[in-house]
C-alpha cells in the first residue's frame, strides 16, 4: 500500500494495465519496486501478493481507494481490491501530504520558480504541514483504517510495516555547490534564478526528509501492530553530491534525476534504457501551463499547488498528444527523486531484516 515510492515508479518495467482500458493507470506500478522484490523472494508458501499502492495518493486516498473490498477507479488510476486475508502489510506514505513532487519541481529542477524564494517558501509551508496536527490525524487514519479492515477479517498476527524515506542528498560535499539539475529546455525569463545545490538547500532538504521519518516513527509507536522500517542509513554513499555531479547514470546513486537514462540491477546487469525526448516533455509541461517557453518573459507560467494536480494536469496533456511516447515520457518525468532498481533493493533487504524477525 502507499504512495510512488511504494509502487517503484521508474524501477524496471512497469506492471501491465489492470482494470478496463479506458483507465490510463496513473498509479504507475513498476515490477522492481521493493514490494515485487520481497514478493520474489523464496519463502517457504509462495505468498498472494497484492499491489493497491499509487503514484500521489494522500492519507483519505489510501483509506479510500486501497482499503476496497471490490476493484474500482478514480481519475484513471485503477485500484485492485484490498485482498482476502494478508498476513502483512507494506506501506509507504506521507511524502504526497508535504508536496514532495512540489518541492522537487521548485527546490531541484527550477521548473515552475518565479523567484528565489519559492523553494524556501515551499520548504517552510511543507515543514509547517508535517508539524501540523492534520498529518498526525491522517496517518493514524491510515493505520486504524488498515488495522480494523484486518480485525474485520479476522487475520491473526497481522502486522504493517510503515516504511520511512531516504535523504536526497550528502550534504557535506562541497562539490554540488556550483551545480544545477535544472533541465537545458526550461527557458529562464528574465531575471529567474539559478537553483544550485548548496550546501544551505541540500542540507534544509535533508532536514525534512529526517523530519518526516521522525514523525512516521512517532506515530507508529503509538499502534502495537506497526513496526516502523528506517532504511535511510542503507543509501549512504549512494545519494545525489556523493561524486561528481552532474552524472545521472551513476550506476552508485540510487536516485533517478530528469534525465536518466538507464537502470541497473545490483549485479550491474542493464534492466531498462530509457530514450527522453526532451523536447516533447517540455511541450507536455506547456501544454498544461506549467512552462511558457515560447513567451519566457512571462515568467513559468501557473503555478503548482497540488501534487495531485500537478500529474492529472500533466497526464491530461499528455494524453491530449495522443501517442504512447507522451504517456511514458510523464512517469519518466514523475520518477525524478525516486529509487532506482538498486535502492528498492536496499529497502527490500531491510524490510525482509524486519520480517525475519516477526
Amino acid at each position: 500500500m502507499g504512495d510512488s515510492y511504494a509502487v517503484g515508479i521508474g524501477a524496471g518495467i512497469p506492471m501491465p494495465k489492470i482494470g478496463p482500458r479506458y483507465y490510463n493507470d496513473l498509479c504507475y506500478r513498476f515490477k522492481k519496486s521493493y514490494g515485487m522484490q520481497t514478493q520474489d523472494l523464496a519463502f517457504n508458501k509462495t505468498p498472494v501478493f497484492n499491489y493497491p499502492a499509487c503514484s500521489g495518493n494522500k492519507f483519505d486516498e489510501i483509506v479510500k481507494w486501497q482499503l476496497r473490498d471490490t476493484p474500482g477507479g478514480h481519475l484513471g488510476a485503477y485500484y485492485p481490491s484490498w485482498g482476502r486475508k494478508p498476513r502483512f502489510v507494506t506501506l509507504s506514505m506521507g511524502g504526497n501530504d508535504i508536496n514532495i513532487v512540489t518541492l522537487v519541481m521548485k527546490c531541484i529542477l527550477n521548473i515552475n520558480t518565479r523567484a528565489q524564494s519559492s523553494c524556501d517558501d515551499q520548504l517552510k509551508l511543507s515543514n509547517k504541514k508535517l508539524q501540523g496536527p492534520q498529518f498526525t490525524a491522517g496517518a493514524e487514519n491510515v493505520l486504524r483504517s488498515t488495522i480494523k479492515k484486518a480485525r474485520n477479517a479476522n487475520i491473526s498476527n497481522f502486522r504493517i510495516y510503515l516504511l520511512g524515506y531516504a535523504k536526497f542528498f550528502n550534504s557535506e560535499t562541497t562539490q554540488c555547490n556550483n551545480v544545477s539539475f535544472q533541465p537545458s529546455w526550461i527557458v529562464k525569463s528574465n531575471g529567474a534564478p539559478s537553483v544550485l545545490l548548496t550546501q544551505n538547500r541540500r542540507r534544509k532538504m535533508n532536514m525534512l526528509a529526517l523530519g518526516l521519518n521522525q514523525k512516521l516513527r512517532s506515530i507508529a509507536l503509538a499502534f502495537p501492530e506497526v513496526t516502523y522500517v528506517d532504511y535511510d542509513a542503507h543509501f549512504e554513499g549512494h545519494r545525489f553530491c556523493d561524486r561528481r555531479e552532474p552524472n545521472a547514470n551513476d550506476p552508485e546513486t540510487w536516485f533517478f534525476n530528469h534525465n536518466t537514462t538507464q537502470d541497473s540491477d545490483v549485479s550491474g546487469s542493464l534492466q531498462n534504457s530509457y530514450l527522453l525526448n526532451s523536447s516533447k516533455l517540455a511541450d507536455i509541461l506547456q501544454s498544461a501551463g506549467y512552462i511558457d517557453n515560447d513567451n519566457p518573459e512571462n515568467g513559468f507560467g501557473k503555478s503548482i499547488t497540488s501534487d495531485a494536480e500537478f500529474i492529472q494536469d500533466l497526464s491530461t496533456a499528455a494524453a491530449s498528444h495522443n501517442d504512447t511516447e507522451s504517456e511514458n515520457l510523464l512517469w519518466q518525468f514523475v520518477r525524478v527523486m525516486h529509487p532506482k532498481i538498486r535502492g528498492h533493493w536496499a529497502i527490500k533487504n531491510v524490510l525482509v531484516e524486519h520480517l525475519a524477525r516477526n
